[in-house]
């Protein structure tokens, strides 16, 4: 209901500035109109003029409040490259595209709507609309926004037949360009990410980081940093850097609003606890105890013990402890005594010990079976 209210109040606001230049042009017009007709009662150079001068500047007014209401248009913009907001900004597109003539079916609102729809995470709609849209290849704006669009979903959907048919047509479009103009740069922006694409499938870290890094100094709205701050979230997990991973999701989440990313990126920090502690129980394990079992036999009037090499941590008498079997199984045991050359209290990393173990039979462990502490594994 929140989006609602935001889109029509966003809308609302279009539409009475469009309807008060309107009425600005008609006045200028009939204000021409009647000066012109005016001039005609009473023929003289300097009226004669002067009519000209005020028709030509009320032209001229009009030609300008026709690219104003384009500029209000493009400033739906700000919802998406700076406020983040897919949703209204998708919302406010289809009202424009239902109330005004001009923009329905126009390639600009479809794009926008599909752009939208992207940022949404709705891949597969974004997709299929921006597919319906036959490109101006006349303007060169309009054709980048297309080349964009499709360029997104295609490597969201991992459509790779894509991506050969769009480099060849951005790379012609763009070589098309003046350097250092506007579009050149667009263009090249568009390669990039289909560079970025190809590299992501690889293991080439170092050409993918400078690429990011570069794109993400050149970054000019909100939305582009935030795109480039998943992709480095995404990299630091392939190179198992999680704290460098955490600080571009912190980014991502504290402007992300109600972008696709945000949710993708709360899933990133969820691996990233589990797989911390993983490594943290994994430490803990091979700090604490770790005994491959070597042998097995029975001392007469004590019991069974489980002979081998302490590989890590340390293991004392009293210690609750599982026997892993190599079926997946496992038993739970308490060590009665360390027996190495006669009694001990504890055996370190490296000791070669024979533990003696409670309510343990001969034939429930075997050579190959390993004994960790149980209180770490819990």
């Amino acid at each position: 209901m929140e989006d609602d209210s935001k889109a029509n109040i966003i809308f609302n606001r279009y539409k009475k500035t469009c309807m008060i230049m309107r009425i600005f042009k008609y006045l200028c017009a009939i204000t021409a109109i009647l000066i012109t007709c005016m001039t005609f009662t009473s023929i003289n150079i300097f009226n004669f003029i002067w009519s000209l001068a005020f028709d030509v500047f009320v032209l001229l007014l009009i030609y300008i409040l026709r690219y104003i209401r384009v500029i209000l248009v493009l400033r739906f913009n700000k919802i998406i490259n700076t406020d983040c907001d897919p949703y209204t900004f998708v919302e406010v597109y289809q009202l424009l595209e239902k109330e005004d003539k001009k923009n329905k079916g126009h390639i600009t609102t479809t794009v926008n709507i599909a752009k939208g729809l992207y940022y949404q995470g709705k891949f597969n709609e974004s997709f299929e609309l921006i597919s319906s849209i036959t490109p101006n290849y006349k303007n060169t704006f309009l054709l980048l926004q297309y080349y964009s669009g499709l360029l997104s979903c295609s490597i969201a959907l991992k459509k790779d037949y894509e991506f050969t048919s769009l480099n060849e047509k951005i790379k012609k479009l763009t070589d098309e360009q003046k350097p250092n103009s506007a579009f050149k740069k667009m263009g090249i922006q568009l390669l990039k990410n289909i560079e970025l694409s190809y590299l992501e499938e690889g293991n080439d870290f170092s050409q993918y980081s400078k690429i990011i890094d570069d794109s993400l100094q050149n970054s000019k709205t909100n939305l582009e940093k935030i795109v480039f701050h998943y992709r480095k979230a995404k990299l630091s997990m392939k190179m198992l850097k999680y704290d460098y991973a955490k600080e571009n999701c912190t980014y991502i989440i504290e402007n992300g609003n109600k972008l696709f990313y945000v949710n993708e990126t709360n899933e990133i920090l969820k691996s990233i606890t589990i797989l911390q502690r993983k490594d943290e129980r994994t430490s803990m394990i091979m700090n604490y105890g770790v005994f491959p079992i070597e042998d097995v036999f029975i001392i007469k009037g004590c019991g069974v013990v489980a002979a081998g090499k302490v590989t890590d941590g340390t293991f004392r008498v009293g210690d609750e402890i599982i026997i892993m079997r190599q079926d997946g199984s496992e038993i739970k045991s308490t060590i009665k005594g360390l027996e190495v050359f006669g009694h001990m209290e504890s055996a370190q990393k490296g000791d070669n010990v024979g533990l003696l173990l409670s309510d343990i039979a001969i034939n429930d462990i075997s050579k190959g079976d390993i004994i960790r502490k149980q209180s770490v594994l819990n």
